[in-house]
């Protein structure tokens, strides 16, 4: 078992999640898109045991700032995301 998936099987940790567009490009185009961020963050969150603290979104990037519940497996949420792409 690796150290990160360790990590991950533990509980009470917050994390600080960050992601922007490449070379800084913006990810939010339209006014509509900040509205359906936290909408689809709020999908997959309440589906896992990740409690969201605080959140920021800019046109270029975004932080989440989340506390995991209980252990979690890193494959979970890669499922999770898999599941929602093939709806599409």
């Amino acid at each position: 078992m690796s150290a990160k998936t360790k990590f991950l099987e533990s509980s009470g940790k917050f994390f600080h999640i960050y992601n922007r567009g490449v070379n800084g490009s913006p990810i939010f185009i339209e006014e509509r898109n900040y509205d359906y961020f936290p909408q689809k963050l709020w999908l997959y969150l309440g589906q896992s045991a990740v409690k969201l603290i605080a959140y920021c979104l800019t046109p270029n990037h975004f932080h989440l700032l989340v506390k995991q519940e209980v252990p979690l497996r890193y494959r979970s949420l890669l499922e999770m995301r898999a599941t929602d792409m093939r709806r599409r």
